[in-house]
């Protein structure tokens, strides 16, 4: 009786009580509610390249942002622009580096400037084979030589280090072939070079040129073919894929086996904010993605397929001649190349000797790695 009694007396502070349990219930249903709602909102990254969307390295792009959309179920989506459409080719690092767009296509030799690191990958002749590049198998195997020493981990790991400390995020990294010297005439020799006015690709390749006695000139793309027909242009450093792209095998049907690079590094990156902003399931996905597509690895192949076609057109349509160059005379060339190595070392201050020690250390012997860090 007394515990009815104490149960009537309170029964309105039971009821109000139950009441607000009720409320809290269902406000705390709404907010996850709503917090699911917004996790499953569509992120749509704009991407810009300044190649065209046919151009094998843009190709595993594609694949794999349709691959993020299907797997997310369409939570992280890409809107993509080609050729340019959107940026030009060196405006794209800097606006994902502010996020005024969240994903591009990057050519490191763009950006000495913003990402200093890759020069030291880019040194010319840094890579020599180990015997002179006689056929089409040949460049094949010293352009994945080159991607080995790119891909190393601890490398990989430094490069991706500095790209994240702009503000950027690399989802995979690879390289254009390799680049070689192409004239009217055979050049074989590092006498050879005296006085030739050769078109650079970069500020680190004019130096180079400049070591080798020749002399470098900065032409627009569209301008190269005239001024070779013209004699204005004496010889032009690049990969063969582009030169047959271009139609300057027409006009320079000589490839002379100068291994300058043994390819030209360039990354897809993401804005480091917007990628750890990320849903962690949304972010785990693309991880997935990217580990079961090995997007690097697709990339070579279908460079190579364009590459090795461009070779064969060149041997056989153009009727070019392919100049092997002796190794004595390709260290010669490298020893030239010793004080734009020691430029770029000096430049990147206390850690360019470590940086070229990291990058070069297991490539180079003692003795030549000595000579370049001496300064």
């Amino acid at each position: 009786m007394i515990l009815l009694k104490t149960l009537k007396r309170y029964k309105k502070a039971l009821l109000l009580l139950a009441c607000l349990l009720l409320v809290a219930s269902s406000s705390a249903s709404l907010v996850g509610y709503a917090e699911s709602k917004e996790s499953t909102k569509p992120v749509v990254w704009e991407f810009s390249s300044m190649l065209p969307a046919t151009h094998y390295s843009q190709v595993p792009f594609q694949e794999f942002a349709t691959k993020v959309e299907k797997a997310t179920e369409g939570r992280l989506k890409f809107k993509l622009n080609w050729a340019g459409s959107l940026l030009a080719g060196p405006e794209t690092l800097a606006a994902v580096m502010k996020g005024t767009i969240n994903s591009g296509f990057v050519g490191t030799n763009w950006h000495p400037d913003l990402i200093p690191y890759f020069q030291v990958l880019e040194f010319p002749m840094g890579m020599l084979p180990n015997k002179p590049l006689k056929t089409v198998d040949d460049v094949r195997a010293f352009w994945l030589e080159y991607l080995k020493l790119f891909w190393r981990d601890d490398i990989e790991k430094q490069m991706s280090k500095h790209l994240e400390s702009k503000g950027v995020k690399a989802l995979w990294g690879s390289s254009m072939p390799p680049i070689f010297l192409y004239t009217r005439k055979p050049i074989d020799t590092t006498d050879d070079w005296k006085g030739l006015k050769t078109r650079s690709y970069s500020a680190l390749g004019a130096e180079f040129i400049k070591a080798m006695g020749g002399a470098p000139l900065v032409l627009p793309t569209g301008e190269v073919y005239t001024s070779w027909e013209r004699g204005l242009v004496d010889a032009g450093i690049t990969a063969y894929s582009s030169m047959y792209g271009l139609k300057w095998f027409e006009v320079a049907k000589v490839a002379n086996h100068w291994p300058i690079q043994g390819g030209v590094p360039f990354y897809f990156i993401v804005n480091k904010d917007a990628w750890d902003a990320l849903p962690k399931d949304v972010w785990a996905t693309v991880e997935r993605v990217l580990k079961e597509m090995d997007p690097a690895k697709k990339t070579f192949e279908l460079g190579w397929v364009s590459e090795e076609k461009a070779v064969n057109e060149f041997l056989t349509k153009y009727k070019g001649t392919i100049v092997p160059v002796s190794i004595e005379e390709l260290r010669a060339a490298q020893e030239k190349a010793i004080p734009a190595y020691q430029k770029v070392i000096t430049a990147l201050r206390s850690e360019g000797k470590k940086l070229v020690e990291v990058v070069w250390g297991k490539t180079w012997s003692d003795k030549f790695m000595d000579r370049v860090l001496q300064q």
